[in-house]
């Protein structure tokens, strides 16, 4: 039978506090990054470990914030949460968080509401005469509007385009339209080349 003839080193992420026949992993909120270690340190303020037998406490990334030594992060609200690599990452156009959290996935915004900017809080409803479909960025006039200052305006056709029954058209191929309005096709002067 062979006997142990020295005691071994406990590796970093792990500690013993004595006469032990192994070493035990540091537990979550804790760290140890040397060797022969007999406790293992609390991570420093403003800093987590959500796992056990880790050598390094982490920090929250930009636009996160420390629920506990070993929570970890939750991102602001607008923002997503990534846990590999640890990041927070704005909602896209269309998609929002409202509150702040550890979800990895934004909210879609519902049918006939819309978000036009990245890292929202709230999808907001289409203006009157206007829908859109769920996850939009933008809501689109009903037949025969057009969108001006976000609200959709009876026969008000943008550049390049006439009011035909109750829909805008594109001007036809050598005619052209410079201002907003209602003005139909007809008669319009062909643009000079």
């Amino acid at each position: 039978m062979t006997q142990k003839t020295q005691c071994l080193d406990c590796a970093s992420g792990k500690y013993s506090s004595g006469a032990l026949d192994t070493c035990s992993l540091c537990p979550a909120g804790t760290y140890s990054n040397t060797v022969n270690t007999i406790t293992c340190p609390t991570c420093p303020a403003g800093t987590f470990q959500m796992y056990e037998g880790q050598q390094a406490c982490d920090t929250c990334p930009v636009n996160g914030v420390l629920i506990s030594s070993t929570s970890g992060c939750k991102c602001n609200a607008g923002y997503r949460y990534t846990s590999s690599p640890l990041s927070c990452t704005a909602c896209v156009p269309g998609k929002y968080l409202s509150t702040a959290s550890q979800l990895s996935n934004c909210d879609p915004c519902s049918a006939n509401r819309y978000v036009s900017t990245y890292a929202a809080i709230t999808c907001y409803d289409c203006p009157a005469l206007s829908t859109s479909v769920q996850a939009s960025e933008e809501c689109t006039c009903n037949t025969g509007y057009n969108m001006q200052s976000n609200v959709c305006v009876f026969g008000q056709c943008e550049i390049g385009k006439y009011l035909s029954g109750d829909s805008c058209v594109t001007c036809a191929a050598g005619k052209y339209k410079v201002t907003t309005g209602t003005a139909s096709g007809a008669g319009i002067e062909p643009s000079i080349v």
